[in-house]
């Protein structure tokens, strides 16, 4: 389930540059149903863990991954991975850059609107799990 954002990361930047790429995609829709999908994945998966510290582990844990290698990439490196691992790492956030980047007006760089769309990633887990808790 962690791997969502990426497919549809991959599939908005292949729509931005092959199949229209004269327009540019609703990305803010794609973000608001990412974090309502990411929120559900949350939802249903809180019963199958024992705590909520569980279940947001589980759930973040490849967000969290990618964010590392986002920090090794561009504070490290100053430079992406070539192949698919460096078009994991951009795609993944993708689906949710764009309130990434709305949080994050005060900056101008990248690696701040990665961390703030982890923290959107985190904060749609919790509320999904607290809601599943609700109605036990």
């Amino acid at each position: 389930m962690s791997t969502i954002p990426f497919l549809v990361g991959s599939f908005l930047n292949y729509a931005a540059t092959v199949v229209r790429p004269e327009e540019t995609p609703p990305f803010k829709i794609f973000a608001i149903g990412s974090i309502l999908v990411w929120i559900l994945t949350a939802y249903i998966m809180r019963p199958k863990m024992q705590s909520m510290e569980e279940l947001m582990i589980w759930q973040n844990a490849v967000p969290f991954i990618d964010l590392v290698l986002l920090c090794l990439q561009e504070l490290i490196l100053r430079s992406y991975f070539p192949g698919i691992l460096g078009a994991w790492t951009q795609f993944y956030y993708l689906p949710i850059l764009v309130f990434g980047y709305d949080l994050t007006t005060w900056t101008h760089r990248m690696f701040t609107a990665y961390i703030a769309s982890f923290l959107l990633l985190a904060l749609a887990a919790y509320l999904g799990g607290k809601a599943r808790e609700g109605r036990k």
